[in-house]
């Protein structure tokens, strides 16, 4: 091999091994947006979640064309600059007019993107990405909800209690739903009750989190069966949860959610693994976490871990999982709870799941230093044999002239 070659070698070598760990490339899903039953003056609503492997911010650009070009709005949820830590969320959200017909209407949303560190990106061979857009048209409708999260939080004496709720609209109409709660002490007297109506409409394929105020009690333990219902009366849902009146603050479990941990990428069909961080500064507990697991934008399952001890003063970790079995943009939803139910705020965690043959992470040189170090061992290994190639070229010319 001549030290020409040699040198070519190990340029292509370091050239090839800098592509692989700065490769671009965006992914988007959904590939096309459908919009089912969507009344005519109605509301309806959903994301494109936008990924990348690239270090460097990438800004994402999006333009509506087509007849329903006018009533499409659409926005990001956050930045529109894309890098490998920051996925970009973009709502896309349908209000049909009055007029408009019954039936199918199409239109599309077409996706441009650039690339500020000018290193190249792949959207599938263009960086232009149309993305179409499909809405059906109705008068018939849709009552229908879904209720999760439902929570009485502990509160010392004189405080208000709190009721929180989360409800999703499923449904294609305003929503404003209502509810009954019944109260009893710890030996099943009847302490009170209240018919209570949230103060706002949610609208179609929305969720919101409800708080409703039951008011100030003696210190005590107590019972509360509390029934949901959509407006026109139909039971959405029922509970029953103990909570507790207690007279210093300190005596209330605190417990602090304070961090939801996944990788960024799993693979299909693998278990994929989440660590919830939680810090106790009340008395002694078992906390779980109890959520909610999103594929591409839907509902796919609720999801909980099993109960683990937390010491008053420690900090601990909870660990839980699935095995996605499909492709796609993953989001989990949920918070921490004791027995009692008492819970912590809601934190969220995003991914994107890949086939089994896809690398899970590209790593810079720089960060990997077992793949830096080879290629410098091969360097200083070729160089060697190109001084020793010229070394032993100069002595055989040497060797000429002498025998001349």
């Amino acid at each position: 091999m001549s030290y020409k070659k040699a040198g070519i070698l190990v340029f292509f070598s370091i050239i090839l091994a800098v592509n692989f760990a700065y490769a671009n490339t965006i992914n988007i899903n959904p590939a096309s947006l459908r919009y089912e039953n969507v009344l005519r003056g109605g509301y309806s609503s959903l994301d494109i979640y936008i990924s990348t492997d690239s270090k460097s911010d990438i800004k994402v650009n999006f333009a509506v064309s087509g007849d329903i070009a006018n009533w499409v709005l659409v926005g990001s949820k956050g930045s529109l600059f894309l890098n490998s830590n920051s996925p970009v969320v973009i709502g896309v959200s349908i209000i049909p007019p009055e007029w408009v017909s019954n039936g199918e209407h199409q239109g599309s949303i077409i996706l441009s993107f650039d690339d500020t560190a000018q290193s190249g990106i792949s959207t599938e061979g263009s960086k232009d990405v149309v993305i179409p857009i499909s809405v059906y048209v109705t008068d018939t409708k849709i009552h229908e909800a879904k209720v999760n999260n439902v929570v009485l939080e502990d509160t010392i004496v004189l405080e208000p209690i709190v009721l929180l709720a989360d409800i999703t609209n499923n449904g294609n109409t305003l929503l404003k739903p209502k509810l009954n709660v019944e109260i009893r002490n710890s030996q099943g007297g009847f302490v009170r009750s209240a018919s209570l109506e949230a103060s706002d409409f949610i609208n179609p394929t929305k969720q919101q989190k409800l708080t409703f105020n039951l008011g100030i009690l003696d210190q005590g333990e107590y019972k509360a069966k509390i029934n949901f219902y959509l407006d026109d009366g139909t039971l959405l849902k029922s509970v029953e949860t103990i909570f507790n009146v207690v007279l210093d603050r300190t005596q209330i479990r605190k417990i602090d959610f304070t961090q939801l941990q996944s990788r960024d990428k799993g693979h299909v069909d693998n278990n994929f693994n989440l660590v919830a961080q939680v810090r106790n500064d009340g008395d002694d507990t078992t906390v779980r976490f109890s959520g909610q697991l999103y594929e591409d934008g839907n509902f796919l399952s609720d999801i909980t871990s099993d109960f683990i001890l937390v010491k008053r003063g420690e900090e601990n970790q909870i660990k839980f999982g699935f095995t996605p079995s499909k492709l796609g943009f993953y989001k989990i939803v949920g918070h921490l709870e004791t027995p009692n139910l008492v819970r912590t705020q809601d934190r969220e965690s995003a991914f994107e799941i890949v086939s089994k043959d896809t690398a899970l992470e590209q790593v810079p040189l720089s960060s990997n230093p077992i793949l830096a170090i080879g290629l410098m061992l091969l360097a200083i290994f070729i160089f060697v044999r190109i001084n020793k190639m010229r070394s032993r070229h100069k002595n055989k010319i040497k060797k000429r002239k002498k025998r001349r």
